[in-house]
């Protein structure tokens, strides 16, 4: 086999690996492809337009739809990417806002027939890889006000045009939050990045709730008042029936793409809690051997991700709210505040106090 690692200049040489791993694993990542052919459909191109574009993409329409149709992350990018340029500013809004819960599969299923809006946002957390494979929700209560803060978080590096995706996936959460809210969605509030959007005033008019569009995250605060709202469609039957399902789909999308995220994902949904590795294996459908030889084969190990996720959620805590540090180390599994202190400092080497007061 030919080599052109000679062709590669030594100061640049980690730099260009890095950068054919992350092309490699985005192309690894399965996404439904039910949301790409939603988007096509909505947009303002025309046919001849929309041809050429999912030429240049290499995606046959024909292969966009079902169940279980997926297509790659990075297709999904390139042929967002394509998209924007011939699109005029804020083209995406309403192709996501036309999403219903079937668009969601089993998931969104799921979610409409929950017993309650709480149990709706439990769904999300624990399936999110269904609906969103690089992204994992963080679930926290708040006192003040009180209520659910539902975050978005990246399981990696997004290349362009990654903010727009990331964007198109808050609105799809907020829009099926806000069926679910029924005459109540007023009260969400909804929370995005600090960047330019000539779309400002486009996404204040079409989201529902106090929208603010200055913030660090990409965020939901759901009202405690509605967390025991009852879903219009609740169907004690069909939400086992659709939990089963997604509990299948999660076994078998763990067949690809990077382990290692989806470990995270398990880990995000429960608060950085270590439920075992035979436990976390168990809940994405293999053996623990199987676990460790797919973690080893992508140079992780599962306690680098406990670590890693704990430290995430112990930072974010530290840094934006007031919680007792007591209490963030129970939160994060801990039997005690000097175990985690210890932790802590391993991963960053200083102490949680020190963090918090900077």
């Amino acid at each position: 086999m030919t080599s052109f690692s000679h062709l590669v200049p030594n100061s640049h040489a980690n730099t260009t690996r890095t950068a054919i791993s992350a092309v490699n694993e985005l192309a690894s990542i399965p996404v439904p492809a039910v949301y790409l052919a939603s988007y096509l459909e909505h947009t303002a191109l025309d046919h001849r337009q929309l041809a050429a574009i999912l030429e240049r993409a290499r995606i046959d329409i024909a292969t966009l739809s079902g169940e279980q149709a997926r297509i790659s992350l990075s297709e999904l990018l390139e042929t967002l990417a394509l998209i924007d340029q011939l699109s005029p500013p804020g083209w995406h809004i309403q192709p996501t806002l036309r999403l219903e819960a079937t668009h969601h599969g089993p998931l969104g299923l799921a979610v409409v027939t929950a017993t309650d809006l709480g149990a709706a946002i439990d769904c999300l957390v624990r399936f999110e890889s269904l609906r969103s494979p690089w992204t994992v929700l963080q679930a926290s209560h708040t006192k003040a006000p009180a209520g659910l803060r539902l975050r978005v978080l990246p399981t990696l590096a997004l290349p362009a045009p990654g903010e727009l995706l990331m964007e198109m996936n808050l609105i799809a959460l907020v829009k099926l939050l806000a069926e679910l809210g029924g005459r109540h969605r007023d009260q969400l509030s909804i929370d995005l990045p600090a960047r330019y959007r000539p779309w400002a005033g486009q996404l204040l008019h079409a989201l529902p709730g106090h929208v603010r569009l200055d913030q660090q995250h990409y965020q939901i605060w759901v009202p405690k008042s509605l967390l025991g709202l009852p879903c219009l469609l609740a169907d004690a039957s069909l939400h086992a029936s659709t939990l089963k399902r997604c509990e299948q789909l999660l076994g078998q999308d763990c067949g690809t793409g990077p382990i290692s995220a989806r470990v995270q994902q398990q880990l995000m949904a429960l608060n950085g809690r270590d439920p075992g590795l035979s436990t976390m294996a168990f809940r994405l459908g293999m053996s623990r051997r199987t676990l460790i030889r797919r973690l080893e084969s992508e140079q992780r190990s599962y306690r680098q991700l406990v670590d890693r996720v704990r430290l995430t959620l112990a930072r974010d805590w530290l840094q934006r709210t007031d919680m007792p540090i007591s209490r963030i180390a129970e939160l994060l599994g801990y039997g005690d505040t000097a175990n985690f202190g210890r932790a802590f400092r391993r991963w960053t080497g200083s102490s949680p106090g020190a963090l918090r007061r900077r």
